[in-house]
């Protein structure tokens, strides 16, 4: 130990000796405090590599001379994250080989997470590399997809869905008929991984195989009424459905001539009198409260389309939202339900093809409606007439398209 230090630590000494008379500390805390000095103390010095010589003491005085820069040192290898973020709700996993190839998609859920390395790409994707994980919740195995192998490389894509968080996807938004780039009428809204799918005008089973969309996150259809632009997709989807081993839902219809409908289909071309391990259920609903579950519940409102057809709109309320799919209406609007006048949506899902956009205004003006969505219009002009006449309204009116997403 250098002198200068030997005196400092004298000095600290006799310091504590002059406290210890005058305070009403013990002999103990004493003997702690004159530790702690020479601990402290004695890491002020420094030793010079390879000569056993202790250096000056660290100069702990600030100055505004600045040294020269020190050579930055080489920066180590990142330390690859073992666990991923704070998990949301789930995720929906797009899966793809080397080449960019969309091989299938796959939730996972907080529990199912799995062994994985990540790197951040921005707050709402990331990116993650996978070799050979299966995925325990939906049995699928990275070396069955096609083209596989055990040692074979995975990207894939990850969209996060936050606890509670509502999807509404639109199949398709063509009035009456389809057109080059619209289907006819399909609505589909996703809570927490699963999908509820209202009117099914468009080739729906078409679609989700497309979008690599899992049949087992279907929980119920709904049909709004059974004209064929509401209805025309939904042979074939039940149909490819019963096939599926993951499917299990209900279809819900407004008339028992759309269960009798279904029925005889799935004779002439299955020679079935039942649905495939009946994987498929068929329910005639009536106005009121027709669907429960954990994530949100439906309720059919009657409306009056036309003369001698059974129609209604749909109250969807889940999360925290409030959501309100029209369906068809009549021509001058008597059936415009006066339910929405009181209520506070986050969404308003509504036709455009037999009213005039003037008529629509008036209803819409009386009711506190966050985002309007206009689809299943004719002529298409009339939507961007309303928007045109609803400047003052306050609220965001969106002409929707297929395929088009939107969060309430």
């Amino acid at each position: 130990m250098s002198r200068r230090s030997f005196l400092r630590i004298l000095t600290c000494l006799l310091f504590l000796v002059m406290v210890f008379s005058v305070s009403a500390c013990t002999p103990e805390d004493l003997l702690n405090a004159i530790m702690t000095t020479t601990t402290t103390t004695s890491a002020t010095t420094t030793t010079t590599a390879g000569t056993g010589t202790p250096s000056a003491p660290t100069n702990t005085t600030t100055t505004t001379t600045s040294s020269a820069p020190t050579q930055p040192s080489q920066p180590s290898a990142p330390t690859e994250p073992t666990t991923p973020p704070e998990p949301p709700a789930y995720y929906t996993i797009t899966w793809k080989d080397e080449l960019g190839e969309t091989l299938g998609t796959t939730r996972v859920f907080p529990d199912d997470v799995p062994s994985y390395t990540y790197q951040k790409q921005n707050t709402s994707e990331w990116e993650y590399l996978f070799k050979g994980w299966s995925d325990s919740r939906g049995g699928k195995v990275l070396k069955e997809l096609p083209a596989a192998t055990e040692d074979a490389t995975y990207y894939a894509s990850v969209e996060r869905h936050e606890a509670g968080s509502m999807k509404v996807e639109f199949f398709g938004t063509s009035h009456g008929t389809p057109s080059d780039i619209r289907y006819s009428s399909s609505v589909v809204i996703e809570m927490n991984g699963s999908r509820y799918i209202f009117d099914v005008g468009a080739p729906v089973a078409d679609i989700l195989i497309r979008k690599h969309y899992d049949y087992s996150t279907i929980r119920g259809v709904f049909i709004t009424h059974m004209h064929g632009d509401h209805v025309n997709g939904l042979p074939n989807l039940v149909d490819v459905s019963q096939w599926k081993s993951e499917s299990k839902y209900t279809v819900y219809l407004p008339e028992q001539g759309g269960i009798d409908m279904l029925n005889a289909y799935n004779l002439a071309t299955n020679r079935l009198t039942s649905f495939y391990k009946n994987r498929i259920t068929l329910s005639h609903y009536e106005e009121g409260l027709i669907y429960e579950d954990e994530n949100l519940k439906v309720t059919a409102v009657r409306v009056d389309h036309v003369k001698g057809m059974d129609t209604y709109g749909f109250l969807v309320e889940g999360g925290g939202k409030r959501v309100y799919i029209t369906g068809d209406m009549s021509y001058d609007m008597h059936d415009f339900p006066e339910l929405l006048y009181d209520i506070e949506l986050d969404m308003i899902i509504t036709e455009l093809a037999h009213q005039q956009p003037a008529d629509m205004l008036e209803h819409l003006k009386k009711c506190n409606i966050k985002t309007i969505c206009l689809t299943h219009i004719s002529p298409l002009e009339k939507g961007q007439q309303l928007i045109d006449m609803s400047g003052f309204l306050g609220n965001r009116m969106i002409i929707v398209e297929d395929n088009q997403i939107l969060y309430p």
